[in-house]
């Protein structure tokens, strides 16, 4: 077949394919088109909806003079409990000016728990004028220092200002020995005291024929501390700063056995390893 007959031939079946795809460009565009215009209809009724909404918030909630706050109430089962005020002053929040709902409760909450002597705290509206704080409290444990020291700490090594803890007295061991620097400081664990305060709660939780007056954290390897057994007789012990229930253990069977045999001596050293010596 002659070269110039093929090549018409070839133009002819192009042609056809050409406007094909023209025809359906354009019917694709129209189709974009359509999609676009929709989604924008929706986005446009979703913003019109929000900002209904949102108007009827204001005028049914935080612009309501029906929704004023004239309460606040805090329950605690500490030093916090009816605190009312200072806790406004704390939340800066004014009673009889603001409204319930002008407030986040979330952000107040986080506050709240913020504060060193707080563990956790809830938030909460009582319809139509109260606002109701529980808070749970951060038990202290020990002075740092001695019982004059404006700072305790609780379980967690969390320093707390004496003066917004519940006041347990007497009943607080002192932890002496603790490095003077910016640390000591409402608000900041302290690391330094961990073994001492695990010391100190492992007596409170399980040995509680003992009671710690006193303990030194100044050497680093081992605790010494002030002990009273059965609320008599006072020992002077020295502790390595591992296996502390063990220790505890070792040491109660120990001064019962010094008991039964009239033994007087009261400073015992548990840093020797497999022994208990007397002094």
């Amino acid at each position: 077949m002659p070269k110039t007959q093929t090549n018409a031939k070839a133009k002819a079946k192009a042609k056809p394919n050409t406007k094909t795809k023209t025809a359906r460009s354009g019917k694709e565009r129209q189709k974009t088109f359509r999609v676009t215009m929709l989604l924008l209809g929706v986005i446009l009724t979703i913003a019109i909806i929000g900002v209904l909404l949102y108007g009827s918030a204001i005028v049914l909630f935080s612009g309501n003079k029906h929704f004023t706050l004239r309460h606040l109430e805090v329950k605690s089962s500490g030093w916090w409990n009816d605190r009312s005020r200072l806790m406004a002053n704390k939340l800066r929040l004014n009673i009889g000016k603001d409204n319930l709902f002008s407030r986040h409760l979330y952000k107040m909450r986080r506050f709240i728990e913020k504060l060193p002597c707080v563990e956790t705290a809830t938030v909460t509206r009582v319809l139509p004028d109260t606002l109701r704080v529980d808070v749970i409290e951060r038990i202290p444990r020990a002075y740092i220092g001695s019982s004059r020291s404006p700072l305790v700490t609780d379980s967690h090594c969390m320093l707390m200002e004496k003066k917004y803890c519940l006041n347990l007295g007497k009943d607080l061991p002192n932890i002496l020995g603790v490095t003077q620097d910016d640390r000591l400081r409402p608000g900041h664990e302290l690391a330094e005291i961990q073994d001492a305060v695990d010391l100190i709660m492992l007596t409170k939780r399980y040995f509680q024929d003992f009671r710690i007056a006193a303990i030194s954290v100044r050497d680093a390897d081992k605790l010494y501390a002030v002990i009273y057994y059965k609320g008599m007789k006072i020992y002077k012990v020295h502790f390595p700063r591992k296996n502390l229930k063990y220790m505890l253990a070792v040491l109660r069977s120990a001064v019962l056995k010094a008991m039964r045999n009239g033994d007087k001596r009261t400073v015992v050293d548990l840093t020797y390893k497999g022994k208990v010596i007397f002094r």
